[in-house]
C-alpha cells in the first residue's frame, strides 16, 4: 500500500509538471513569431546569432542561450532564436510548479491532489498571463529572466527549508547568473539574500561566505563574454566594450542616463497602471483570487509566504518608484516587462487561494476550487490568444526588405537616431541573412552598424550638442557632395540637409536626397515590389487587439500611408493623396510621432487647418504630456511650435499664441519664439502670411 501511495503521488506531480510545461510550450510553439519582430528583436536576435553585443546591459546570457539555438538543424534563424524565448518561458512555468507544489504541500502535506492542481493552475496561468506570454512568442530577455529568478528562488527557499548548503549555493549561482540574463534581478537576488539572513538569524561563515560568493561571481562571470567578443569585432558590437570604463558603462546602461526627480510626479499615474496591468494579466477574476491568496497566507502566518508577500512589493510599487525615476518618456510605454517578476509572485499567491480551496474540508468548496483553477486558465487563454498571436507576424521583415528594395545598386542610407524604425530590421537582414551586401547603412552613432566607426566616435566624443552637430554637419557634407554617384538616403525627413544645397524627394518608403527638387514626379515603381503582408488588415481594422496594442506595427503602416500620400501630391494627384492621408488617421490614433507626420503632410502642402489639428493631437497623445526629462519636453515643444505655426498660417492668431506659449512653457529657452507669443505681433505676422495667400 505504501509502494501504491508512493508511485500515485509521483504520477500525480510528474502530470502536474508536465502539464505545466507542455500546455504552455504548446501554445507558445503555435503562436511563435516566424521570423523578427520590431523594437529590440532585430538586433537580439542578430547578437545571438553572430555572437555579437547587443544594446545594454548588453545581456550575454540571452545571446549564449540563442546561439545554442540557432545550431537546430531545422527554421530560420529568427525563428530559431524566438524559441530559445519559448522554450526559457515553458522551463519557468515547470520550475514555476515544483516551487509552488512544495510550498502547498510544506503547509499541508497530506494535501498532495489540492497541491498538484493549485501549483499546475497557477504555472499555467502564469504562462497565459498577457505580458509573460508576449514575451515567450519573441527574441526578448524577459523570459530567460523569469527562468532564472524562478528558480533562484527556488533554490533560496528550499535552503531556508532545509538548511541544506547545497540549495544556498545552487541559489548564489542562480543569483550571479541572474544578473547575466538582466541586470534589474538585483530587486528579487538582493532581498532573497536579506531573507536568508533573518531566516537563520546569522551571517554565513566564512568558508560559506567565500564558496557562495565565489560560486555568484561565477554565474556573473557570463559578462565576461562582452569584452572577449567586443575584441574580436562581432558583425554587431554596440558600445564596443573591450575596455573596462566602456564595459562598465554598457552594464550599467549609462547611455540611458540616470534617475530623474522630474519624473517622480507621474508616479501615481503608474501605480494606478500597476494595478490595471495585474488585473489584466490574469484578468479580474484571477486578479480577485491574487489578492484573496495574500489575505489568507498573511492570516496564516506561513513562513515564506510573508516574504513572498515582501517580495510582491518590491518588484511591484517599489521598483514602479525606480522605473519612474530611470525610464525614460519613450520607454515608458512598455514598462510592463519590467514587472514580470512582480507578476510571478502575484501568480503565486492564486495559486494560494486555489489550493486553499480545492483542500478544503467541505466537498462544495473543494469543487469550487476545481472549477476556479480551470477558470484561472481558460480565462487568460481566451482574452490573451488574439493579442499574443505572432504566428503570422511578418511585419519587421517585411519593413526592413522594403527599406533595402528602396535603395538603388550600391547605394547607402543615412541615419542620425539611434535606433529609428528599420535600423534593427535592416542589421538582422544584411548581418544575419545576408541581404543586400552591395548597400551600406551609414549609422552616424555607431551603434549597430560600424562602417564609419571614426565618426561616430568623434561624434560621441564631442564635449556638447553644438560639436556634435558640427559632426553631423561635416559628415554628412562629405557624403552627399562625394563624386561616387551612389544613391545616398534617409528614413526620416531631415531638416538640416537643405543647409548643404540639397532637397530630399520622397521615394517610395524613404526620402533621397537630390541636388534640386524634379520638375516631374511619377509614383515611384518601388512600390510595386514591396512586400505588405497584414498590412492591409491594419489598414482595415486598426483598432482589433492585435493591432491597437501594437504601436510599432501601426507606426509602420502609418510611414508607408504617408510616403505615398506624399509621392501623390508631388505627382499633382490630391485627390488619391488627400484620401491616403484620411485613411492614416485612426491608423494613428494616440501615437504622438505619426499624429505628428500627419501634420508635416498637411502642412507641407497647404493645408493648413487640418494640419494644426493633427499637431495638436499629436501633443495630447504625446508621452507623459509631455514632462520629465529635458529632451521629452524639447520634443513637446517642437511639435507644440509647429502647432502654433500650422494655426498661424490658417489664420487662427488666438489658437496660434497658445500653442506657442505651450510651446515656451515646455522649452522656455527659444529667443526666437518668445516674441512670437505676443498677440500684436502674431495678428501682424498673420496678416503679412495672408496676403500673398490671397494675391493668389
Amino acid at each position: 500500500m505504501k509502494t501504491f501511495a508512493t508511485t500515485r503521488r509521483f504520477t500525480g506531480a510528474s502530470a502536474g509538471a508536465l502539464l505545466s510545461v507542455l500546455l504552455p510550450a504548446g501554445l507558445y510553439l503555435l503562436t511563435l513569431a516566424p521570423t523578427i519582430t520590431f523594437e529590440d528583436s532585430g538586433q537580439l536576435i542578430t547578437a545571438a546569432a553572430t555572437l555579437g553585443i547587443s544594446h545594454p546591459s548588453g545581456y550575454p546570457a540571452f545571446a549564449l542561450v540563442g546561439q545554442l539555438f540557432t545550431l537546430l538543424p531545422f527554421g530560420g534563424w529568427a525563428w530559431k532564436v524566438n524559441l530559445a524565448s519559448a522554450a526559457a518561458a515553458a522551463a519557468a512555468c515547470g520550475v514555476f510548479y515544483l516551487l509552488l507544489r512544495r510550498l502547498f504541500r510544506a503547509a499541508a502535506a497530506e494535501a498532495e491532489v489540492a497541491a498538484s492542481v493549485a501549483a499546475a493552475a497557477a504555472a499555467v496561468a502564469l504562462g497565459f498571463s498577457f505580458t509573460f506570454w508576449s514575451q515567450a512568442v519573441v527574441a526578448e530577455t524577459y523570459a530567460l529572466n523569469a527562468l532564472v529568478l524562478i528558480a533562484t528562488l527556488a533554490c533560496v527557499l528550499n535552503f531556508a527549508a532545509t538548511g541544506e548548503a547545497r540549495w544556498g549555493y545552487a541559489a548564489a549561482f542562480l543569483g550571479g547568473l541572474a544578473l547575466a540574463a538582466h541586470t534589474s534581478s538585483v530587486v528579487v537576488t538582493v532581498p532573497a539574500a536579506v531573507y536568508l539572513i533573518i531566516r537563520f538569524r546569522r551571517l554565513p561563515g566564512v568558508r560559506g561566505l567565500f564558496l557562495a560568493g565565489t560560486l555568484a561571481a561565477f554565474g556573473f562571470s557570463v559578462y565576461l563574454y562582452l569584452p572577449l567578443r567586443a575584441a574580436q569585432g562581432p558583425a554587431i558590437n554596440w558600445g564596443d566594450p573591450r575596455k573596462l570604463p566602456a564595459l562598465y558603462a554598457h552594464f550599467t546602461r549609462r547611455m540611458y542616463g540616470g534617475a530623474e526627480v522630474a519624473r517622480l510626479p507621474f508616479l501615481p499615474g503608474h501605480l494606478l497602471e500597476l494595478g490595471k496591468f495585474l488585473a489584466r494579466e490574469f484578468t479580474p477574476v484571477g486578479a480577485a483570487g491574487g489578492v484573496a491568496g495574500i489575505i489568507l497566507a498573511l492570516a496564516r502566518r506561513e513562513r515564506p509566504w510573508g516574504f513572498l508577500v515582501a517580495l510582491l512589493i518590491i518588484t511591484g510599487p517599489l521598483s514602479a518608484v525606480l522605473l519612474v525615476l530611470l525610464l525614460q518618456s519613450q520607454q515608458a510605454a512598455g514598462i510592463n516587462v519590467w514587472y514580470i517578476p512582480c507578476f510571478i509572485w502575484a501568480a503565486a499567491f492564486v495559486g494560494w487561494a486555489l489550493f486553499e480551496l480545492a483542500r478544503h474540508r467541505r466537498r462544495l468548496v473543494r469543487l469550487s476550487g476545481y472549477v476556479a483553477a480551470a477558470a484561472v486558465v481558460a480565462f487568460p487563454l481566451g482574452l490573451h490568444f488574439q493579442h499574443n498571436n505572432y504566428r503570422n507576424y511578418f511585419f519587421a521583415e517585411d519593413f526592413g526588405g522594403n527599406f533595402l528594395r528602396t535603395i538603388n545598386y550600391n547605394g547607402l542610407n543615412l541615419s542620425f537616431l539611434r535606433g529609428s524604425l528599420g535600423t534593427y530590421e535592416v542589421a538582422y537582414l544584411k548581418k544575419v541573412e545576408g541581404r543586400r551586401p552591395d548597400h551600406t547603412f551609414v549609422e552616424a552613432t555607431g551603434f549597430v552598424f560600424r562602417d564609419y566607426e571614426g565618426f561616430a566616435v568623434g561624434r560621441r566624443a564631442a564635449p556638447d550638442a553644438e560639436a556634435a552637430a558640427y559632426w553631423d554637419h561635416n559628415f554628412e557634407w562629405d557624403l552627399l557632395s562625394s563624386p561616387t554617384g551612389r544613391g545616398v538616403y534617409y528614413g526620416t525627413f531631415r531638416e538640416e540637409v537643405a543647409s548643404h544645397g540639397f532637397v530630399l524627394v520622397p521615394e517610395g518608403m524613404l526620402y533621397r536626397a537630390a541636388q534640386q527638387p524634379p520638375d516631374t514626379h511619377e509614383v515611384s515603381p518601388v512600390w510595386d515590389r514591396y512586400s505588405f503582408r497584414g498590412v492591409a488588415d491594419v489598414a482595415f481594422r486598426p483598432e482589433a487587439p492585435p493591432y491597437a496594442a501594437d504601436e510599432w506595427v501601426r507606426d509602420a503602416t502609418c510611414r508607408y500611408k504617408l510616403m505615398l500620400a506624399s509621392e501623390y501630391f508631388l505627382a499633382g494627384d490630391e485627390t488619391s493623396a488627400l484620401a491616403t492621408v484620411s485613411e492614416t488617421a485612426p491608423i494613428a490614433a494616440g501615437l504622438s510621432s505619426p499624429l505628428a507626420e500627419i501634420g508635416a503632410v498637411y502642412f507641407k502642402n497647404g493645408y493648413y487647418a487640418e494640419a494644426a489639428e493633427f499637431y495638436r493631437r499629436s501633443a495630447e497623445a504625446f508621452p507623459r504630456a509631455g514632462g520629465g526629462e529635458a529632451a521629452s519636453r524639447l520634443l513637446y515643444a517642437r511639435v507644440r511650435q509647429s502647432e502654433g505655426w500650422a494655426h498661424l498660417y490658417a489664420g487662427e492668431v488666438e489658437a496660434a499664441e497658445a500653442a506657442f506659449r505651450a510651446s515656451l512653457a515646455a522649452d522656455p529657452d527659444q529667443p526666437d519664439l518668445a516674441p512670437l507669443a505676443e498677440r500684436a505681433k502674431l495678428e501682424r505676422l498673420a496678416r503679412e502670411i495672408a496676403a500673398p495667400n490671397e494675391s493668389r
